[in-house]
């Protein structure tokens, strides 16, 4: 049968990837017995080693790097690489802390990071964080209006309380559920309170991580309006090397309107992205996004572009600044939106952080009247548990 054959063809191309990775690695071990003392074969052997989980002959390989060059943090890094995967999570730990006494480049720090955590998600199967938030902001344009222009300041409350429970090396479980509340000082009519709810399956491996989330929320405003939310959310990170990360996320949410039914709607978004993790941070991201009501002259869809840059500017003070470009189409008009904004971090004893933002919202619309721009500035201070 024709599926048969689409099998047996599979099978034959891993058996064959397989073959080529083993066949690899068996000539770099005779390139190894011709130069024993060359560091750079060494490193090539034993990366290999480990993409076919010959963890001892890779961490043999590594230690050869280390005797002709001691400071090699890129061998270190390896060898508690192979420790965490075979187990020995007390011997990768001491290794990865031995790093934090040597000059080591950003991407071996992320890296070392990385797996600390997961040595301590090892070590503690069931993990709760908890953060809470308040502060202010100043919206010079609530309604999006180019007449009758509100403006004003606005109280912020947010908790976050966050869970997850390793099943196994691959697998793992987390819950989040998130309660926002927004009150204005002199316009409550914009008032607005949030509950949402995301439970989610997710499996992650050396290299690639997939989630699959459910999502609820409900959103509650002064003025009656109440929407309520439900669908799926999948993503997809790949790491491509210890510097860059392409991903994938994909939302499937149904919005009804408990006071409205002829504003339901589906709503489809789809985000592809590429995070580079150099000295600084970048992540370059594009998009499309659609939303089907069921009175169909509401109807719209958009695609964006944009990055967000990232860096430190001392050890607790960061800054992100970000710029995205909107296109969205509606029945009756195009709109175009250029959206900037600027985020300053600044990490206190004590699990304690400030965060800064101010943004500005430039949209043009092929209809006139449609016009409209705003900016906002916020001062927030968080608390994690």
């Amino acid at each position: 049968m024709a599926i048969d054959r689409v099998f047996v063809s599979i099978a034959i191309l891993l058996l064959a990837f397989a073959t080529l990775k083993a066949n690899s690695y068996e000539r770099l071990q005779l390139l190894f017995e011709q130069n024993m003392q060359d560091e750079s074969i060494n490193l090539k052997l034993g990366l290999k080693a480990m993409e076919l989980k010959k963890y001892d002959e890779a961490v043999s390989a590594f230690e050869r790097v280390l005797i002709y060059n001691k400071n090699s943090y890129r061998a270190k890094l390896e060898i508690a690489k192979a420790y965490y995967y075979q187990g020995s999570y007390q011997n990768s730990k001491n290794i990865l802390l031995s790093l934090n006494s040597i000059k080591i480049p950003k991407y071996i720090q992320v890296q070392r990071d990385k797996y600390l955590i997961m040595i301590e998600a090892k070590k503690k199967k069931l993990a709760y964080t908890t953060l809470l938030m308040i502060g202010s902001q100043y919206d010079s344009n609530i309604n999006n209006s180019q007449q009758n222009i509100i403006s004003d300041f606005s109280y912020n409350a947010t908790s976050i309380f966050l869970h997850k429970y390793q099943i196994n090396r691959y697998w793992s479980i987390s819950n989040s559920i998130v309660g926002h509340y927004k009150d204005y000082f002199f316009h409550d009519t914009f008032n607005m309170k949030l509950l949402s709810y995301k439970p989610s399956f997710n499996y992650h491996e050396d290299r690639g991580s997939f989630d699959l989330a459910m999502y609820f929320d409900n959103i509650w405003y002064s003025s009656n309006y109440n929407m309520l939310s439900y669908g799926i959310t999948p993503s997809y990170k790949y790491v491509l090397n210890d510097k860059e990360t392409l991903y994938t996320d994909i939302k499937y949410l149904i919005k009804i309107d408990q006071l409205n039914t002829n504003t339901d709607f589906k709503l489809y978004d789809i985000t592809i992205g590429n995070k580079i993790d150099f000295i600084n941070r970048l992540d370059l991201f594009m998009g499309y996004h659609q939303e089907l009501f069921i009175n169909n002259s509401l109807d719209r869809s958009s695609y964006k572009l944009g990055f967000i840059y990232g860096f430190d500017i001392t050890k607790p003070l960061s800054l992100n600044i970000s710029y995205k470009y909107k296109d969205i189409k509606y029945r009756i008009k195009t709109d175009t939106q250029n959206i900037l904004n600027t985020t300053a971090t600044y990490r206190l004893p004590k699990e304690f952080i400030i965060k800064f933002n101010i943004g500005y919202l430039k949209n043009s619309s092929t209809i006139v009247k449609y016009g409209y721009d705003k900016s906002n500035i916020g001062l927030n201070l968080i608390k994690t548990f």
